[in-house]
């Protein structure tokens, strides 16, 4: 499993931010499953060539710090789990909405019942 950043990551090892090179490029490497997270728009997961496009919802923010590796971890977490790597993104996804709404990195970080209350509005 390999993370991305489009801004960032992806950006310094690809030489470009935009998507839809990103997700080619990885694909041509067969890293069997990825995700790609493009700022400000959502998340793109790719599982042994099928894919799916998470769209961020809009949140108040107000600390994003460890937001990325709260992600991470939530998704290995579901992942290690037994979770499908599309269900894994979008349980990390809510809870870094939770976490963001707060301040501090490890402070902020939700408990599993308030994350799966909000997996739950979100996503059915």
């Amino acid at each position: 499993i390999m993370f991305l950043r489009n801004d960032s990551d992806a950006l310094a090892l690809f030489g470009t931010d935009s998507a839809d090179e990103i997700i080619k490029k990885m694909s041509d490497l067969a890293i069997p499953i990825f995700v790609l997270k493009e700022y400000k728009k959502g998340i793109h997961v790719v599982m042994s060539g099928d894919y799916q496009f998470i769209k961020y919802e809009d949140y108040y923010i107000a600390d994003a710090t460890g937001c990325d590796a709260a992600f991470n971890g939530a998704f290995l977490s579901s992942y290690l789990n037994g979770s499908n790597p599309f269900y894994c993104a979008k349980f990390a996804n809510a809870l870094a909405m939770l976490q963001i709404q707060k301040v501090g990195a490890v402070k902020s970080i939700p408990n599993r019942k308030n994350v799966e209350k909000l997996f739950g509005e979100i996503y059915g």
